[in-house]
């Protein structure tokens, strides 16, 4: 998808900033409070976890 930038400059979305549009943030959240996890994370969150998976 093309889209305007700043200056005027057209940029396009990467594939995953398109595939993460089909999943909205506060749809995971939902999902993750509906599923917690006994153990806290450490390093990562689960959404940077989701985003980074590959």
């Amino acid at each position: 998808m093309k889209n305007k930038g700043e200056f005027g400059r057209t940029y396009s979305d990467t594939i995953l900033s398109q595939l993460l549009q089909l999943i909205p943030r506060h749809v995971f959240e939902a999902v993750e409070r509906e599923h917690p996890s006994a153990r806290k994370a450490r390093v990562f969150t689960r959404w940077a976890q989701f985003v980074i998976w590959p």
